[in-house]
């Protein structure tokens, strides 16, 4: 099921939402940087929406454009001690 949030579908309305702002602050740090590696630089943020958990990955190209990607995951599990008997 897509990540349901109150945000235009254009790609500025989706990236300046609050959700994103992690995303977004990446973006103005790295693009038009001349000094940019040969590395393709990228970020990922962990998001929980509703009680679904996205991992929301951005990818930034060396002409400055970018890729946005999402995948759901499942709720991180809460490990218990191990009882040997």
């Amino acid at each position: 099921m897509p990540l349901q949030v109150n945000i235009p579908l254009t790609p500025e309305g989706f990236i300046d939402h609050q959700l994103f702002n992690g995303i977004r602050k990446f973006l103005d740090n790295n693009q038009d940087h001349a000094t940019r590696n040969r590395e393709t630089p990228s970020t990922e943020l962990r998001l929980e929406k509703g009680g679904r958990y996205f991992s929301v990955r951005c990818i930034l190209f060396q002409d400055n454009s970018f890729e946005v990607g999402y995948h759901r995951y499942h709720a991180p599990s809460r490990t218990r001690p191990c009882v040997s008997r």
